[in-house]
């Protein structure tokens, strides 16, 4: 799982050319698992190369385990959803396997006479799921009549810190931005006993919210070393070693909404992609089937409580010991990487970097 977010990083950011990114690669690999349980031949080895048996089952098997942990102090919804062209056969193998390792079934849709109305269907239904984050996933002219199918993810969280930021403390502060230009933004202070990690050429904080399942890791790099560098560090490290933290942490609010076909056919997926060549018979025998987008938006917003975030995936086929030492300034003013992750398993829900705060949005085709 690690490899595959760092893979699909890699590809998204090598074709953006906007300072932030938010992804939810636990949201891609969930529509992606969805998809392969109707593949078959050379469409399924290719979507395994990515994403293996073990990894969908492990996936899965996190989900549901995470699902279980929502409280006064955490809001956390994973849900899957399939739309379906009304009266068309889908094979029952695959609608059993969706129904029980997806929790999903068929909700008939008429993408033949309607696609509009389809397309608002699905996006009020990602727009509930995700508390209003996420209003309008699929655009016009993503859906059509040749549509038969769309699967869905949708990932909601909102969580409180375990060590909250005080607002008194926020004020603004020097970030120098990925174009190198200084520009002050609302930053916010904490000193708490932390774990903290330090390697060659970056440092890492990690932020756990209540009641203690999930965390988000800040890894910032040295001063001349790439941003991905940290990135990196925030994907795959889990510092245990706690120390005394003081941390200027900017708050950001960042949205990112991407098609997908691109980077799913760069890393070797473009079998599944092709009318000619993809192989979905275990979804239907009717006619070929491809998927013929893979849409992905994605939004998180961080203050002094906490985080909300939201991220939602459509495949649309034609899915604190604190210790007396002072405290290690760890001063958050340059581009950074961040991660959202569960700690038993190290499921990353979200991932993505800031390389200027004050920017909201990072929007476009990838």
């Amino acid at each position: 799982m690690n490899r595959f977010a760092r893979d699909l990083y890699a590809t998204l950011d090598g074709a953006s050319t906007q300072p932030n990114l938010v992804f939810s690669p636990a949201s891609i690999a969930l529509a992606l698992a969805m998809a392969r349980e109707g593949a078959a031949g050379t469409t399924a080895e290719q979507i395994d190369s990515l994403l293996n048996a073990d990894e969908r089952a492990g996936l899965t098997h996190s989900v549901r385990a995470l699902s279980d942990l929502a409280d006064f102090d955490l809001a956390l919804t994973i849900v899957n959803a399939m739309f379906v062209q009304r009266g068309y056969e889908l094979g029952q193998p695959f609608v059993a396997a969706l129904r029980s390792q997806y929790d999903t079934a068929p909700e008939l849709v008429d993408f033949a006479e309607d696609p509009d109305r389809a397309r608002q269907r699905i996006n009020a239904w990602v727009d509930d799921v995700t508390r209003h984050r996420i209003r309008a996933l699929v655009p016009v002219g993503a859906v059509d009549a040749d549509t038969r199918l769309t699967l869905v993810n949708a990932v909601y969280m909102k969580a409180r810190w375990q060590f909250p930021f005080a607002p008194s403390a926020t004020a603004d502060a020097d970030f120098t931005c990925s174009d190198s230009v200084v520009r002050p933004v609302p930053t916010m202070h904490l000193v708490a006993g932390l774990p903290y990690a330090v390697g060659d050429g970056w440092r890492c904080v990690s932020l756990p919210y209540l009641p203690g399942a999930l965390t988000m890791q800040i890894a910032v790099p040295d001063i001349g070393q790439p941003l991905a560098r940290a990135f990196d560090v925030a994907a795959t490290a889990q510092p245990t070693e706690r120390a005394r933290v003081a941390l200027s942490l900017p708050r950001f609010e960042i949205e990112a909404t991407v098609s997908l076909a691109n980077s799913l056919r760069d890393l070797g997926m473009g079998d599944a992609l092709a009318l000619d060549t993809a192989d979905f018979s275990g979804i239907t025998t009717a006619e070929r089937m491809c998927i013929g987008d893979v849409i992905h938006q994605a939004n998180i917003t961080v203050d002094e409580e906490g985080t909300e975030a939201a991220a939602a995936t459509a495949f649309a086929m034609a899915g604190a010991g604190m210790v007396t030492d002072p405290p290690i300034e760890f001063r958050v003013d340059r581009p950074f990487a961040f991660a959202v992750r569960d700690i038993a398993n190290g499921t990353l829900l979200f991932l993505g970097h800031v390389g200027d705060p004050s920017s909201r949005f990072s929007r476009g085709d990838h």
